[in-house]
């Protein structure tokens, strides 16, 4: 078990600058891993498939069937970018397209049901692979890093 002024580097009397250091690194290591799950993780789930439009597809998962405008804002998204990947997905049968009911004018983009399937899948791995690396934490453990990220996110304290 890592005792508490083991974590950083110079102990509890570390100065804030030296434990900013340590935590850019550590979130540093944690984004670059994710980008490459994700990058692994979409080669598993279509291998011709581009990352970006494995981040559609997440999205999509998440938020629901969308218009396009929708998806370019949630993931800052350049709209001509997303319109040919978005025309990728519906070519590889992971997206379809209506109009929307409530202004015809647009379009509504949504899963099929074979990306949807793809994605349980994708995301079945995703928590094998994390509950590997969380197997000797305590549930309080767990609940703390949760609480201290969603913290750090802007979301505030997790309610058990």
């Amino acid at each position: 078990m890592i005792k508490k002024d083991d974590a950083i580097p110079g102990g509890a009397a570390a100065p804030r600058a030296k434990r900013l250091e340590a935590l850019g690194k550590e979130l540093n290591c944690l984004l670059a891993e994710a980008r490459a799950f994700a990058n692994e993780t979409a080669a598993l789930f279509d291998p011709p498939l581009s990352s970006t439009g494995f981040q559609i597809v997440q999205w999509l998962y998440a938020a629901g069937a969308t218009r396009s405008t929708h998806i370019a804002a949630g993931l800052a998204m350049d709209r001509s970018a997303l319109s040919r990947s978005l025309k990728a997905l519906e070519q590889a049968g992971l997206l379809v397209s209506h109009a929307d009911p409530l202004d015809a004018r647009a379009i509504v983009y949504a899963l099929t049901p074979l990306a949807r399937s793809r994605m349980n899948e994708a995301l079945i791995n995703k928590g094998a692979r994390y509950e590997r690396r969380l197997a000797a934490w305590t549930p309080a453990e767990i609940g703390t890093l949760t609480s201290l990220l969603r913290r750090l996110n802007g979301a505030g304290p997790v309610d058990d």
